[in-house]
């Protein structure tokens, strides 16, 4: 009997995943978002994409997500005019 443990697959692969598979990949993350009644915009599902083809590192992926949710927000912010 093999008593070893498997390891486990990491969160992202490594770069060259096939275009289809981060199609697949990104349109079952945006189905379950809907699910929860969340929208995942283009220029955030097109942030995925550059990170599951290994075109920029998680480290990089989160700093960027960041500057995007920022920005959106303080769009979001100045067009209903709130001062706080």
């Amino acid at each position: 009997m093999d008593h070893r443990t498997s390891t486990p697959r990491p969160l992202v692969p490594p770069a060259g995943r096939p275009d289809e598979e981060i199609d697949r990949a990104i349109a079952a993350a945006v189905a379950n978002a809907a699910f929860d009644g969340t929208v995942v915009e283009p220029d955030e599902q097109a942030l995925g994409r550059r990170r599951l083809r290994g075109e920029i590192s998680h480290p990089e992926f989160l700093r960027l997500a960041r500057e995007l949710a920022v920005a959106k927000a303080t769009a979001m912010h100045e067009r209903r005019g709130d001062d706080a």
